[in-house]
């Protein structure tokens, strides 16, 4: 059968696309890095990761939504570390996570959702995200306990994001 002009056969992604694609989201991200090494985070400086969340947030922003319309930190963040927390589970559990408890890095996702939920800005997200607070705290406990990394990480992505922590206070 003659091919059309213009025509070309569909072809399955190759590794090398793979790669280059992995490659570019990890440039474009760079909370991966800080996930993927997590002795790394204790001897990076608070400030250091805080400018690596917020070069990464803002690259996304200038390339997808440059008046920044619609963009919302909160929410990107936690795009971010959802996607990062997935893949680091596919790794660690070989593609079977049974229990949340074999999802790395769950505590500190539910302590970015409880921390982040009044500064997203959608308020269809926000009671997503809220839903997903309680199921979360049903599986996880009501209490979350981090450690002293995930806790130093979670720090700076509330200050990349601009999310004023614990003693602080927020300036109108």
């Amino acid at each position: 059968m003659p091919k059309e002009f213009g025509e070309q056969p569909y072809q399955e992604p190759t590794s090398q696309r793979v790669r280059r694609q992995e490659a570019e989201h990890a440039t474009q991200n760079r909370l991966a890095s800080l996930m993927q090494n997590e002795e790394a985070w204790s001897e990076r400086p608070h400030e250091e990761m805080v400018e690596i969340l917020r070069s990464s947030m803002e690259r996304y922003r200038l390339d997808r939504d440059p008046e920044s319309r619609w963009f919302d930190p909160a929410d990107w963040m936690r795009n971010q570390l959802s996607f990062e927390m997935a893949k680091k589970s596919l790794a660690v559990n070989k593609g079977q996570v049974v229990d949340a408890e074999d999802m790395p890095h769950a505590k500190l996702f539910l302590a970015w959702e409880i921390i982040s939920l009044p500064y997203i800005r959608s308020k269809f997200k926000r009671d997503h995200v809220e839903a997903s607070i309680h199921d979360s705290a049903r599986i996880l406990g009501y209490t979350v306990t981090l450690d002293p990394n995930e806790s130093k990480l979670l720090d700076a992505m509330a200050d990349a994001c601009g999310i004023p922590q614990q003693g602080e206070q927020e300036t109108s």
